[in-house]
């Protein structure tokens, strides 16, 4: 019995690490970083499966630890993250499982003893639970240090293939160890079984392949989208430069004619004439469009697509600061933090019915062209719920607030900037330093 709890608490141990390493190597989801969380969560599980192990006398090690290592994850994973991780929850358990599977199979070849020999043996068995974990953390460490930037993003097709990959993979393990125990133990059975269990692995490698580029793919469309909505905006800045100059052309051509007619109606004492006059010649002279706001280009762009934006839904805009067009942050790293940003503040004041406080507010500095920073605030109609910098309601707003920000997130930590979200009853702001 003390040999049995030994190995489900071994196998519980390099399970639960297993998948923890599985979901951080695909990205795309954050685990909770709060030591007590952990320690409930792993108390749990233990408590669980000796409750399972003792009680119900269920002696299936494999399924307790399926099940177990899933409360795990759903219970140290954020709160956006878990219904995701259950679609990939199977490949995730099943596929990093495969490795151990095969290091089995490497062994019967060395050993010369079959697949259930080598399995039964506690010691082969943590042996080859530490060459998992010891290859899973490579791989980890090597996607941190050299693809920090990828991850995965999720949708119905990539479950399917995912699912239906580690499917495939686990019917042909099954055959092979059925064809293990069937067929004589010589050397060319035992390279023909290790050479299959390797194209399992080179299957799921070719799995988590394809999905980082159909992301990639995704990421490319995105930002081609982008590039296609700043192009535009982009258009309508020199559009209104040159109305702008037009206007001050027309103006400056009859300014001799308006001074004539000034002083006629001066001298002949007509007041209400002269004021009537006056107030025609200051609308004209007036300058709808407004193109420079901060000093830098492209800001002032997506800024001047904002504004007209705003003025259609009778929202004040309110822009305080300078930038230099010169800055050490790339255009399309620029436009991704503003586009989104201003995006969600206007789709987030559109909401508050109380004209008076349809009001947004943006300051904007720069410290030696080396470090940006900008501070957005914008009413909102009921307040955002934020846990560890990141909106976690599922109300309307913070729906809205939540669109895009993940990609600024990634754009200012690829900068080792700093980004902050504050909500109160009435205003939402983010500040971000980089």
């Amino acid at each position: 019995m003390r040999n049995e709890l030994f190995f489900l608490l071994i196998t519980l141990l390099f399970d639960g690490i297993s998948c923890y390493l599985g979901y951080s190597i695909l990205g795309g989801m954050k685990f909770i970083n709060r030591i007590q969380r952990w320690g409930v969560a792993i108390i749990f599980i233990v408590c669980f499966s000796l409750f399972v192990f003792y009680f119900f006398d269920f002696k299936d090690y494999f399924s307790i630890s399926l099940s177990s290592t899933l409360v795990l994850i759903l219970l140290t994973l954020e709160k956006e993250d878990r219904l995701k991780s259950i679609g990939i929850y199977l490949f995730i358990f099943l596929g990093t499982s495969t490795i151990g599977v095969a290091e089995i199979f490497i062994l019967m070849s060395v050993y010369q003893q079959s697949f259930e020999q080598l399995s039964n043996n506690m010691n082969i068995v943590i042996a080859v639970d530490f060459g998992q974990i010891s290859l899973l953390f490579i791989i980890y460490y090597l996607r941190k240090k050299i693809f920090k930037d990828k991850y995965i993003k999720f949708n119905k097709s990539q479950y399917v293939i995912f699912n239906l990959i580690i499917l495939a993979i686990t019917v042909l393990i099954s055959v092979l160890q059925y064809l293990d125990g069937k067929l004589p133990i010589i050397n060319d059975t035992k390279i023909l079984l290790v050479i299959s269990i390797l194209l399992c692995l080179l299957l799921l490698f070719l799995a988590v392949y394809q999905a980082y580029l159909n992301t990639n793919q995704q990421l490319l469309r995105e930002k081609n989208q982008l590039q296609i909505d700043f192009q535009r905006m982009q258009q309508m800045y020199y559009e209104s430069i040159l109305k702008q100059n037009e206007d001050i052309r027309r103006f400056k051509h009859d300014f001799n004619g308006h001074l004539q007619t000034i002083r006629y109606l001066n001298s002949q004492k007509s007041s209400q004439e002269l004021e009537h006059y006056l107030q025609k010649i200051a609308q004209q002279a007036n300058i709808h469009l407004q193109t420079k706001y901060t000093g830098n280009k492209v800001v002032d762009i997506l800024l001047l697509d904002l504004c007209n934006q705003a003025h259609l839904n009778e929202i004040e805009v309110r822009i305080d600061g300078y930038l230099p067009n010169q800055l050490f942050i790339e255009d399309f790293d620029l436009t991704t933090i503003c586009f989104n940003l201003f995006k969600n503040a206007l789709e987030a004041v559109s909401q508050v019915s109380v004209q008076e406080e349809r009001v947004i507010d943006i300051f904007v500095d720069y410290v030696d062209q080396t470090h940006f920073v900008m501070e957005i605030k914008n009413t909102i109609s009921q307040k955002v719920e934020i846990k560890d910098n990141q909106i976690t309601t599922s109300k309307a707003d913070g729906i809205n607030h939540g669109i895009g920000l993940k990609n600024v997130a990634a754009t200012v930590e690829k900068y080792e900037g700093y980004l902050s979200l504050a909500s109160s009853e009435k205003v939402f702001s983010v500040k971000l330093f980089m």
